[in-house]
């Protein structure tokens, strides 16, 4: 009897031991197929558009000058931007080309970077508006803007060589 009984004790452990380790292997099957099922999120490509404005960043470190900006933005709600110039070339009398690197800043506090050409044509005729063509491309950013791409066509830019403020709409595409 006593035999018996030490046979049907371990019996039960090892029962009790196998659906522990089934159990514990389910649970391991089951989080690696959650991970496996994580997959990172597709990319898409969507229109995007702005209606921004924007003023002379007083504390810039760029000897080319550069802005702070303030709007709206499709995908990014309302945004914040800082623009520092890279370059600021003349072309023609009254005509310069000004290269730049921005960060946008969504509403959720993702980032979205850029990189910005513009030509700006100063006013001949003694008018304080200067008009404004160009665009930028998108290079990547934080959060859902990681490694996105796409670019912005500036439209209506037009800035006030009195005051400094500029404001301007743009549209294109981005892939983020």
């Amino acid at each position: 009897m006593k035999k018996i009984t030490i046979m049907a004790t371990a019996i039960l452990l090892l029962a009790a031991c196998q659906k522990e380790s089934t159990l514990e292997n389910a649970n391991l099957s089951d989080a690696l197929s959650t991970n496996n099922s994580t997959k990172q999120k597709a990319r898409v490509t969507r229109p995007i558009s702005n209606n921004l404005q924007s003023d002379p960043n007083p504390n810039t470190t760029s000897p080319y000058g550069g802005v702070l900006a303030y709007g709206t933005s499709t995908h990014l709600g309302n945004v914040t931007a800082v623009t520092f110039n890279t370059s600021f070339t003349p072309i023609s009398p009254g005509v310069f080309s000004i290269t730049s690197e921005d960060t946008t800043y969504a509403a959720n506090g993702d980032e979205l970077w850029g990189r910005g050409s513009i030509v700006i044509h100063f006013p001949t005729d003694g008018s304080t508006t200067a008009t404004i063509t160009g665009g930028s491309i998108f290079v990547g950013g934080t959060g859902r803007f990681v490694g996105a791409t796409g670019y912005v066509i500036y439209e209506n830019m037009v800035y006030n060589t009195a005051t400094g403020h500029e404001s301007h709409t743009s549209h294109g595409e981005i892939t983020y």
